[in-house]
């Protein structure tokens, strides 16, 4: 039984059948390119190497291994490295690469080729590590609420910050109200609202932002995450299709779970911004000038830059279609 340098079963090949000569000790023409176990798919934190090094075998027409073939590897997803562009197969016939993550999530592909030879594939989902990375922090100014010439009804529900941590395959988002909040409850403290998603941060693309309330983003909306009166968690809009992602309140905060696989594995960088308010009427939009923009900086913890100084005035929304429900414009 062969063994190679990570494993061994092999999970992915591709053979071609001669006849034996087992009198014959000379190879013959190279014939297979094999992927061995565990490295053809797995997973690992974006920016470090994979936990399996990508290993290939090269045999021959009598399946024996072949030493000394060059094996080249290259990256065509996810923006990654290797340790070496090409390699030279062992007298095992294997070899092996250590191959680094890209800065971004989802899928990362890397290529085994040897001249005259079909290439192999190697895939890797890239995921946050499980401590988590901070994405964005953005700060909203206290006391900043929206009044829209209401002299009565609830309280009005006052954003004091929006954070946002990539915690393994989900995007974890905490707002921090300056009182306790509910989720899900008519009630004054009830929260209604929303957080609009620029994923390719690109204001001409996705459903443009229409200011509402005075917001002054910029915003192409491809997501809008929605609270709603649910207790236990938020709506996910896109431009084709609607999820329920996991929420919960505890005291001053709210906490959302959206995994990143929904926004289409997403690179990390995108704009946000929205508006928080009671059942009845919005209270607080962040934030107050322009929208957040959220830059993956790899080795040090992101922050939010306000891209926008424009101010705000406190108008009510009159774009036709959409109306204060606590649920979104995304349709």
């Amino acid at each position: 039984m062969r063994t190679s340098v990570v494993g061994l079963t092999v999970v992915l090949f591709a053979f071609a059948a001669c006849k034996e000569s087992s009198n014959d000790p000379a190879s013959g023409p190279l014939t297979t390119l094999l992927v061995l176990a565990g490295g053809a798919s797995q997973a690992g934190v974006f920016g470090q190497a994979v936990p399996i090094a990508p290993t290939v075998l090269v045999t021959d027409a009598n399946n024996r291994p072949v030493p000394g073939a060059a094996v080249t590897f290259a990256v065509t997803r996810g923006g990654g490295t290797v340790s070496a562009a090409s390699q030279t197969t062992g007298a095992n016939g294997n070899a092996s690469v250590a191959w680094t993550m890209g800065n971004t999530f989802g899928s990362n592909m890397l290529t085994a080729t040897v001249a005259g030879l079909p290439p192999v594939l190697f895939n890797a989902n890239a995921i946050a590590p499980a401590a988590g990375v901070l994405a964005f922090n953005l700060t909203d100014p206290t006391a900043d609420t929206l009044t829209l010439g209401a002299t009565t009804g609830p309280p009005a529900i006052d954003l004091i910050s929006i954070r946002g941590d990539y915690k393994s395959d989900s995007l974890i988002v905490t707002a921090t109200f300056s009182a306790p909040v509910v989720l899900g409850t008519n009630v004054a403290n009830g929260l209604y609202g929303y957080i609009d998603f620029d994923i390719d941060d690109n204001a001409a693309t996705g459903i443009p932002y229409t200011n509402d309330f005075g917001g002054s983003a910029n915003l192409g909306i491809e997501y809008e995450l929605d609270f709603y009166n649910d207790p236990t968690s938020m709506l996910f809009y896109s431009l084709s299709n609607t999820v329920v992602v996991a929420a919960s309140a505890a005291g001053n905060t709210v906490t959302a779970r959206i995994p990143m696989a929904r926004v289409g594995g997403d690179d990390g960088n995108f704009s946000i911004g929205g508006v928080i308010g009671t059942r009845d009427r919005p209270t607080d939009i962040f934030p107050n000038a322009g929208q957040t923009t959220v830059r993956r900086d790899f080795g040090i913890a992101s922050t939010g830059n306000i891209v926008s100084s424009a101010g705000r005035i406190a108008t009510r929304r009159g774009t036709p279609g959409r109306t204060w429900t606590g649920r979104g414009q995304i349709r």
